[in-house]
């Protein structure tokens, strides 16, 4: 099962609820993932340069999809939110597929290595069960060819 609800729980903006009822929620999500241990990952994991576009307080950044699954992608690059933000993600996914969905922030990676970016780590809200489709579709086609 998903890690988190499917009844989706947006901002008030988006739902209706008072900020009350969504940081209750966001805390109750939050403390969840927190005593998940990330080796125990619902979904298999694939390394992925996918060119994102996130859109956040009403700015826009370009960010690299760095691995990618079926609930969730790390993010690469600057301007990163913070955690328990709700974002929303597009991206091409070759001629036939488009992704475009809303994202929350569940986790902050800091530069290590060879790596210099900072990352944060989303679970994926499909906006509708074809935005879902495509993704799923698109995925299934990476496994079977990736590059």
């Amino acid at each position: 099962g998903d890690p988190v609800p499917r009844n989706r729980k947006w901002p008030s903006y988006i739902t209706g609820r008072s900020r009350e009822e969504e940081g209750e929620h966001l805390q109750g999500t939050l403390e969840m993932l927190a005593r998940q241990n990330p080796k125990d990952r619902l979904y298999e994991r694939y390394q992925a340069n996918l060119q994102v576009e996130m859109r956040h307080a009403g700015r826009v950044a370009h960010l690299e999809a760095v691995n990618i699954s079926r609930g969730g992608m790390m993010l690469r690059g600057p301007n990163l939110p913070p955690v328990g933000t709700y974002i929303a993600l597009e991206a091409s996914l070759g001629a036939k597929h488009h992704l475009q969905t809303g994202a929350l922030v569940v986790r902050i990676v800091l530069p290590q290595g060879a790596e210099r970016r900072p990352g944060v780590g989303v679970l994926l809200r499909f906006f509708s069960e074809r935005d879902e489709s495509q993704w799923l579709d698109w995925l299934v086609q990476q496994k079977r060819n990736p590059d």
